[in-house]
């Protein structure tokens, strides 16, 4: 959270509800990043979702002149994903299935 600048406030919310229902047994550790963030409660998974990916949503060209509600509502629905060198995403030609944004790195058509 600190590396996406997440509100000190808002990291320590997200701490207390994962230290209070760790302590209750109603989570486990291990599993990825996206399970993680979908164990919490609706009004703070929004509200971290925007702050995290809505800046970087709006830099992409065909979303510059959305709705702010549309941009919410995209924002819900994205998950995150690390890819390291040599990782093949998709393949040239594939029938898309998926959107993918890149936030960080450089994508290499072969």
């Amino acid at each position: 959270m600190r590396h996406h600048k997440v509100p000190r406030a808002m990291q320590r919310r997200v701490q207390r509800w994962y230290d209070y229902s760790w302590s209750r047994g109603r989570i486990q550790g291990g599993g990825d990043i996206n399970t993680a963030l979908g164990l919490l409660p609706d009004k703070l998974r929004t509200e971290l979702a925007l702050h995290v990916n809505l800046l970087t949503l709006k830099k992409v060209s065909i979303f510059k002149e959305c709705q702010p509600e549309f941009l919410h509502d995209l924002v819900l629905k994205m998950k995150a994903y690390i890819f390291t060198p040599g990782d093949l995403i998709c393949r040239k030609g594939e029938v898309a299935r998926e959107m993918f944004i890149i936030a960080d790195g450089i994508l290499e058509v072969i």
